[in-house]
């Protein structure tokens, strides 16, 4: 925003220029119909706006001496705060950035963009780690736990003893007995 400031019998007029470059190099034009809003709000919170032309110029009429917030409004770009002193003597005026106070600015003001406006966040890519640490991942891998695994854990008695008796290599000794008594009946 290239801004000048001239005093008047009433007050101070700021004008300047918007800029739409977001990296000071490529120009970004903008979509027909957009709108450039313009807010000079003081310590009392009251706001005097204004709206940029087609080419991004405007003024302010009226300005009284002081402190303001001069914030720039477009749905295209996010434009960074500048706190701007007004005073009586000759019109002057310095401006700085609300997040570096220590960068001051003299006539003409510049500001640009600092970046795209993004609404809407990208989707991610389908990753097989996130999709395994989500809950379904997390069901899915429970319930084959459960088909596949929880068979193998049950265990019944008698083959148990055939299991160990096979380890030690002895026949089971209690097994082929009542398996005879069951015949015999």
């Amino acid at each position: 925003m290239l801004a000048s400031l001239t005093s008047s019998a009433a007050g101070a007029e700021i004008r300047g220029k918007v800029g739409i470059s977001v990296d000071g190099f490529n120009l970004v034009s903008l979509k027909p119909g957009t709108v450039t809003e313009l807010q000079l709000t003081n310590a009392a919170g009251e706001q005097m706006r204004t709206f940029a032309d087609s080419n991004g110029w405007f003024t302010l009429h009226d300005v009284a001496p002081g402190t303001y917030v001069l914030t720039t409004i477009n749905p295209m770009f996010i434009y960074p705060e500048l706190q701007l002193d007004v005073t009586a003597k000759a019109g002057l005026a310095r401006a700085a950035y609300l997040v570096n106070k220590q960068q001051m600015m003299v006539q003409p003001f510049i500001i640009r963009p600092v970046a795209l406006a993004q609404y809407y966040e990208l989707r991610k890519p389908l990753d097989l780690w996130s999709f395994i640490k989500s809950p379904y991942g997390m069901m899915i891998g429970f319930m084959l736990f459960g088909i596949f695994v929880f068979p193998m854990l049950k265990v019944d008695p008698e083959e148990y003893k055939e299991a160990m008796a096979q380890l030690k290599g002895q026949a089971p000794a209690d097994s082929g007995s009542s398996q005879q008594r069951i015949r015999d009946r």
